[in-house]
């Protein structure tokens, strides 16, 4: 029995009780002193079990992995309550999740894996060909090795339907061909948030066997506008059975993204990439508050230069995890959508949110927090 429903039996037993199943008072106060001892090493063994654990988690060293070769990262709408999506996360609902090191962040100069799986990249190349219903032979599968290297850097195999193509990064990218038309009413750009749903459908049908998914959901994301005034979403599936740090996890690494939809063509598919992390251990998240504090004090990743305005221009905010290929480390990040003034669309009249990143991990796990310094000319 835990030591915590140990101790809640013990306490739900009157002293009377106990008295009463003794023969003598000797053996009543052997008793009663036995049960104070096992008690108070129950207390010290899941105190010292739960600091135990605290400790052993390393310490971690984060990078700016939102810009580089990002560039500048604004969302424009007309309110905050247009840039909509799926995130499953709650406020106060999580309080720990895993980090994972990137295990394949070992770079030359030109950003490129230096020792690609090849037979990891041939598994999820077969398998997204069998969901696809492709045939493929070993013999088929075609490899790209650049100069100077002596493993593939990716692999593909094609048919008239699709060309499905694994990179090092074991992410999975399927070129859809022929000009894969959504059915009437199907759109994602220029759209309504209807036809978004009506396109997340068919595709969640038709693709039900490359999801392979307990409980596929859409997220239809996030509904802004570009600077000629037209609506666009972004559209990827995960999977939302289990419980809400399964839904967050799942958020986070096993979306599976759908692209294109100019003249409501289907023009590709993607998703992986993550199966490269190594489990560093769970660590606990802070508060939405916390990190709105984190945030006043500058310790936030933006891709702009401007100071961080103030509190009152926070319009949404929600949890994340940083899953972009040249980060060090796969973590969870608050991510706040900040509206900016000077960066609006006076024209269109719409707003621009400019997003800002609060590491969600405690800040004593951090060696490098990040910190906002002005630039002076």
């Amino acid at each position: 029995m835990k030591s915590k429903k140990l101790l809640k039996v013990m306490g739900e037993i009157e002293d009377k009780y106990i008295l009463e199943a003794a023969p003598d008072c000797k053996k009543r106060q052997s008793i009663l002193k036995w049960i104070a001892v096992a008690a108070c090493i129950a207390i010290v063994f899941s105190v010292g079990a739960a600091l135990l654990l605290e400790k052993e988690l390393p310490a971690l060293t984060i990078n700016d992995c939102f810009n580089e070769g990002m560039g500048f990262e604004g969302y424009y709408a007309n309110s905050a309550d247009e840039l909509q999506n799926n995130n499953p996360w709650q406020k106060g609902k999580v309080t720990k999740l895993p980090v994972y090191e990137n295990t394949l962040h070992k770079y030359t100069d030109e950003w490129t894996v230096t020792e690609p799986n090849t037979e990891k990249m041939k598994q999820l190349l077969t398998e997204a060909a069998e969901a696809l219903e492709m045939d493929v032979a070993e013999s088929e599968i075609e490899t790209n090795i650049p100069e100077g290297y002596t493993a593939p850097y990716s692999c593909w195999v094609e048919n008239e339907n699709y060309k499905i193509e694994v990179n090092a990064w074991l992410r999975v990218n399927i070129e859809v061909k022929n000009n894969a038309v959504l059915p009437n009413g199907c759109n994602l750009c220029n759209a309504t948030y209807e036809e978004a749903q009506k396109s997340a459908e068919y595709l969640q049908n038709k693709f039900a066997n490359l999801l392979n998914m307990k409980k596929p959901t859409a997220d239809i994301a996030l509904g802004d506008y570009d600077i000629e005034g037209e609506r666009r979403w972004e559209l990827s599936f995960y999977d939302s059975a289990g419980s809400t740090e399964e839904q967050v996890m799942s958020y986070g690494f096993d979306r599976v993204h759908f692209y294109g939809f100019e003249n409501g063509v289907l023009s590709s598919i993607s998703y992986g990439g993550i199966e490269c992390g190594r489990k560093l251990g769970e660590y606990s998240v802070i508060t939405e508050e916390k990190a709105v504090e984190l945030l006043c004090d500058g310790k936030y990743f933006s891709s702009i230069a401007d100071e961080f305005p103030g509190k009152e221009n926070i319009k949404k905010t929600e949890l994340i995890y940083c899953t972009e290929t040249r980060s060090t480390l796969f973590m969870p990040y608050y991510k706040f959508y900040v509206e900016m003034e000077k960066y609006g669309v006076e024209e269109q009249n719409l707003s621009c949110f400019v997003t800002f990143y609060v590491p969600a991990v405690e800040e004593k796990y951090i060696e490098n927090m990040p910190l906002w310094e002005k630039v002076t000319n």
